[in-house]
């Protein structure tokens, strides 16, 4: 299965990827962040990064079941988040994860190869190269542009320059990315989730196609796991875009979503390797 990629069916039914939503204790729905979960859990294993002797760390990783799979497989693992902020008040990222962990898990898993850090994911306090694997699920994205959200737009769209209305930089999923290749060993990877685009209207948040290689994957100064990015959804979940009004209704499939502003998007998986060991990308 392809590491670097937007969602497909085929994921669903390849039991080699699926049995990996199954040991999270999760159901095989169309949902784009069971397939992001599962997708992590599939690269890094295919990778041969789930060994005893590994040490991993999540970015803005909240309390999600992956987190606790796995510490089921590798030897330790850091989970990191600004855990009890006020925007987290959802439950993803639940003060509790710094004392209680084991609340959070929907399955079994040895307590002493996790330990759960308050940190900020652009200023990563951990040294260079201390890790085999860092992987983000869902988070990049929302560390910011240096753009204020809407103000700044709609004062350019005041004075007629809606071009810059639109010019966002993503400052701080740059930052996040550049952390993260910081802190991998050399050969090691990064498994990063976000959102992509599909219908080219511009967000403060979400990522055009064009904004991946600029924001992400050049500030990290990685390189793709094994093959290109294939940003082509399946026919049928493109047929399927669900609109915001129906994102909490449990309607499905919900993996190809349009919000308010008629922004189209979906998830997208990248799989980067720090050069410097060897190791072919």
């Amino acid at each position: 299965m392809n590491l670097n990629s937007v969602p497909k069916r085929e994921y669903w039914t390849c039991p080699e990827w699926s049995v990996h939503l199954e040991n999270m204790g999760l159901p095989h729905t169309y949902h784009r962040r069971f397939w992001e979960w599962g997708q992590v859990a599939y690269g890094l294993d295919s990778l041969g990064l789930l060994q005893e002797e590994s040490r991993g760390l999540g970015v803005g990783v909240g309390n999600e079941p992956l987190i606790f799979y796995l510490a089921t497989r590798a030897g330790e693992i850091v989970a990191s988040d600004m855990y009890g902020k006020t925007w987290a008040k959802d439950g993803q990222a639940d003060r509790s994860m710094l004392t209680e962990p084991e609340r959070f898990s929907p399955i079994p898993f040895p307590k002493e190869r996790l330990r759960v850090a308050r940190m900020n994911a652009m200023h990563l306090e951990f040294a260079d190269e201390s890790f085999d694997f860092v992987w983000s699920v869902g988070a990049i994205e929302h560390f910011g542009s240096s753009l204020p959200k809407h103000g700044f737009r709609l004062l350019c769209r005041s004075v007629g320059l809606r071009r810059l209305a639109t010019r966002f930089d993503h400052r701080g999923a740059a930052k996040a990315a550049t952390e993260m290749g910081r802190v991998l060993k050399k050969g090691g990877v990064a498994a990063i989730t976000t959102e992509l685009i599909l219908n080219g209207k511009p967000h403060h948040e979400f990522f055009l196609p064009e904004e991946i290689g600029k924001f992400l994957i050049e500030p990290s100064r990685m390189v793709l796991v094994g093959n290109d990015l294939d940003i082509s959804p399946s026919a049928f979940f493109a047929e399927h875009v669900l609109a915001k009004e129906r994102w909490t209704t449990g309607d499905l499939p919900h993996v190809v979503l349009r919000d308010q502003n008629g922004v189209v998007f979906t998830s997208v998986s990248l799989f980067l390797r720090k050069p410097g060991d060897g190791t072919p990308s």
